[in-house]
């Protein structure tokens, strides 16, 4: 789901939710695809993007439109936290 952001940190909010429900704190291809609509829709034009998800904000460059609705896009999705005690 994307709506307007409600702060000044970024352009968008993204919700994403997993097949069981719950909702998921950041996936990179559902965020790709939501920079899409967004340039797609004609709703983002700027040079940068920012998308609010629950892990932070994520930003998105548009490198090239192949075609209308095919994107090369790069994205700083930040680094992975790793924490194998939240498994136990």
């Amino acid at each position: 789901m994307v709506s307007p952001s409600e702060g000044s940190d970024a352009d968008f909010h993204v919700r994403i939710f997993n097949p069981d429900g719950s909702e998921a704190g950041l996936s990179g291809n559902g965020t790709r695809c939501a920079a899409a609509y967004l340039h797609y829709a004609g709703l983002w034009t700027a040079k940068e993007l920012r998308l609010s998800t629950r892990t932070g904000v994520k930003r998105y460059f548009l490198r090239e439109q192949f075609s209308d609705g095919k994107y090369l896009f790069d994205s700083e999705l930040g680094h992975p936290l790793l924490n194998p005690h939240r498994f136990q």
